[in-house]
């Protein structure tokens, strides 16, 4: 069980990773007109894109399936147990950041190509979150992949379905919120430790240049004393 699990996880991680290294090239594009070659790295990228978040539903095999269920019962009255417990429950909440992450650092390269062209990502913000909200539900309950894009189709037969029903359209529309304010925090945060960064960095060139104006300077030679 806990093999097939890991080696899930990590088939989740690549795919997660992929959006934030496509976005990086879309985030190169030079702007002007839009290439053949940039709209299909556009669709990969899309496409992708709700593998990162995807790692946010994972919480559920934390609550409801075995092994981890028969650790928390067994953790009241076990240190093993609970110690089993609290190890996974950590790699769940790096498992949840590392989703929002990759989803923060897919949109960034991305925004900035945007307001490179005269644009904002702001209007786009919500429908580009209700559909990644709605990429993550079809491929959780309908068991949809990112390459099925290829069948669209199949992929407009079930996400109708999934806005026909009022229950999933609320549940959509609640995660889509959510996908908007992961992206506006981390995106402070990020923002925040490049701020740090920079003036680390120029603390230390300051410093450097102040210490190798010192060495260079002349000494003057002590006075004589008569």
């Amino acid at each position: 069980m806990l093999k097939e699990f890991f080696s899930q996880t990590a088939v989740n991680l690549a795919l997660a990773a992929v959006p934030p290294i496509v976005g990086f090239f879309l985030g190169r594009t030079p702007p002007g007109r839009l290439r053949p070659g940039t709209l299909l790295l556009g669709v990969v990228w899309l496409a992708f894109l709700p593998n990162t978040t995807y790692l946010v539903t994972q919480w559920r095999h934390f609550l409801f399936d075995e092994p981890f269920t028969s650790w928390r019962a067994g953790g009241q009255a076990d240190r093993a147990g609970m110690f089993l417990t609290a190890v996974a429950g950590t790699l769940y909440v790096g498992y949840t950041l590392l989703g929002v992450l990759t989803f923060t650092l897919a949109l960034r390269p991305v925004e900035r190509q945007l307001r490179a062209r005269g644009r904002r990502l702001l209007p786009w913000a919500p429908v580009l979150c209700f559909v990644v909200a709605l990429g993550v539900y079809v491929g959780l309950i309908d068991r949809l992949n990112s390459w099925d894009v290829v069948h669209p189709a199949r992929v407009v037969e079930r996400a109708a379905h999934a806005l026909a029903r009022p229950r999933s359209l609320l549940g959509i529309t609640a995660f889509a919120a959510f996908h908007w304010l992961a992206y506006v925090t981390t995106g402070y945060v990020l923002d925040g430790y490049a701020a740090a960064w920079r003036r680390m960095r120029a603390r230390r060139r300051q410093a450097s240049t102040t210490s190798a104006a010192s060495a260079s300077a002349p000494r003057t030679p002590p006075a004589i004393r008569e």
